[in-house]
């Protein structure tokens, strides 16, 4: 039950998440055309500003000014300066000229594709410190020294090798064949410790592994392509394709046993605190000891789960003390405490009863060792009493004795004088 229980909770937070995936994309939907200002200079239609909140945007071609359409030919200078929503810009190919300044110090900005062949104006996009990905799909003139300068590192797509270089003061960039695809990384799930790439270069037919960074110790990671599970038999299409990464934290059992049997259970998220039972065990007590819990092995306070885990019960024992009674006649005349094993020794002296005489303790041996409460009786032999006819035999046997000597003595006499 606990396993089909956590494949449920397991199966929710994939749903969740890519339902949120889902979610995110929408709300990084291209920003509708009503999103954007245009102002009308010298009769062509230019891109002023942005007031929407979706963080990508692709400049529109055309847009309804006066209940008119007009051609939007380009985007004014400082349009989009230090615009901090923004975070992906696609340029159609209709836009012929993106002014000075015009993305300067969008410092979010990660993607740009320039589908067309514009003029680009000097520090169109200087200070763009995030951008990691340049699509560059026509040949575009770019002036200025610092158009591009993002000083960092970044990766171009673009069959004119080498386009950006002296556009870009401090930058560093990697140029990738146009027929390369982008396969990019995004997780609404992610832990602090994910530290994947935004993207990876790939050709068509490539198989995708997870990327370097993204296993997380204590967390399950699977990834998805819409719905559908990216295993390893998946490959890379054509073209550009978004993996979502879903992150389940594990969660383990930890058990606390006394004497090898299970005390308590419990469930505990990767990371988390483990609490050792609320009431300590009782280990009862045997013939020889009584037991004293002292805690549980390999347990500490604020040890934190990072596998299953089994914490066995510590006692310490204490020899058991049972009690000696040596009675006489029911009344206990010598009582003592001894521990389990010890030599029970009788008391020195034997008890008195009148007219009796003692001759043992009921059950004792001498050595015997104590294994438990004991209770030893005196026990009495009766002394026979004299009671004076034994004297009288011996008187009359003796008076008869001497009669018949004196007649014998008579007889004697009696024969001599005859």
């Amino acid at each position: 039950m606990t396993n089909a229980i956590r494949n449920i909770a397991v199966l929710l937070v994939i749903i969740v998440s890519l339902a949120t995936a889902v979610s995110l994309n929408a709300s990084n939907a291209d920003a509708d055309p009503s999103d954007f200002t245009v102002e009308i200079i010298n009769d062509y239609a230019f891109i002023t500003g942005y007031t929407g909140d979706s963080g990508t945007i692709t400049i529109p071609e055309t847009m309804v000014v006066d209940y008119k359409e007009v051609q939007i030919y380009g985007i004014k200078s400082e349009a989009f300066e230090n615009n901090k929503l923004i975070t992906e810009v696609t340029i159609p190919s209709g836009i012929e000229l993106i002014s000075d300044n015009a993305f300067n110090g969008c410092s979010n900005l990660k993607y740009l594709t320039i589908e067309g062949s514009p003029v680009i104006g000097t520090s169109a996009f200087m200070y763009c410190s995030s951008l990691e990905f340049i699509d560059i799909k026509g040949t575009p003139e770019i002036s200025g020294k610092t158009t591009f300068m993002l000083g960092k590192e970044c990766t171009v797509r673009t069959s004119s090798e080498g386009i950006l270089d002296e556009y870009s003061a401090n930058t560093e960039f990697t140029y990738i064949e146009p027929q390369q695809t982008i396969v990019r990384f995004v997780s609404s799930t992610a832990p602090a410790d994910a530290s994947f790439p935004d993207f990876i270069v790939t050709s068509p037919g490539s198989k995708v592994t997870s990327p370097e960074g993204s296993a997380v110790q204590g967390y399950d990671m699977k990834m998805y392509v819409g719905e559908s599970e990216v295993t390893d038999s998946y490959r890379t299409p054509a073209t550009d394709v978004t993996i979502t990464i879903v992150y389940q934290i594990q969660s383990y059992t930890v058990n606390f046993t006394v004497d090898g049997e299970t005390y308590q259970t419990y469930r505990f998220d990767y990371g988390e605190t483990v609490t050792a039972p609320t009431e300590d065990p009782v280990k009862e007590q045997d013939e020889r000891n009584t037991y004293e819990f002292t805690g549980w092995n390999g347990f500490t306070d604020g040890m934190t789960v990072t596998g299953d885990m089994t914490f066995e019960a510590q006692f310490s024992p204490s020899d058991h003390e049972y009690t000696i009674t040596f009675k006489v006649d029911g009344e206990t005349v010598q009582e003592m405490k001894l521990k389990y094993g010890e030599t029970v020794i009788a008391p020195a002296e034997a008890p008195e009863k009148d007219g009796f005489e003692f001759t043992g303790w009921s059950g004792y041996e001498e050595n015997m060792t104590v294994t438990g409460d004991m209770t030893f009786e005196a026990q009495f032999q009766e002394i026979p009493q004299d009671d004076g006819s034994g004297d009288d035999t011996m008187l009359y046997a003796g008076a008869a004795v001497a009669i018949v000597i004196v007649i014998i003595l008579a007889l004697l006499l009696l024969r001599r004088f005859l």
